[in-house]
């Protein structure tokens, strides 16, 4: 029975995952080599473009990227993971945001957001599975 049930999951994963590569496909321009979701435009789709959507959507909760946002005043922010703390000092560059806002939404609905971030993920697994 578990069996069963692990195989039927990872059936239902891979269907969900087929309108995400639907919309992948689409909301870049057709005439573009850039992967949608490769926000750091290195060819490649992978964790690195998730984490940077995270801080984006991070530090548009936080009030920045937004009309009349101060550079200046970024406080920074910062992860830990394995009880090492990473600290942002300076905000995302103009570039950086303008690519995140042109490739970062694979879903399509409009915003950049954590849920392109596990998209980009979910991808990178497909790929890596496959």
């Amino acid at each position: 029975m578990k069996k069963f049930i692990s195989l039927f999951s990872s059936a239902v994963l891979a269907l969900s995952a087929a309108p995400m590569f639907a919309n992948a496909e689409t909301a870049v321009p057709a005439d573009s080599d850039i992967i949608c979701g490769d926000v750091n435009l290195d060819g490649a789709l992978d964790a690195t473009d998730a984490t940077i959507i995270l801080r984006y959507y991070a530090d548009l909760g936080a009030g920045c990227y937004t009309d009349g946002w101060d550079p200046a005043s970024y406080t920074g922010g910062g992860t830990e993971y394995n009880g090492v703390f990473t600290e942002h000092k300076t905000p995302l560059t103009d570039e950086q945001v303008a690519n995140i806002k042109a490739y970062g939404d694979i879903n399509g609905d409009g915003n950049v957001d954590g849920s392109d971030a596990s998209e980009v993920l979910i991808a990178y697994a497909a790929r890596d599975i496959q």
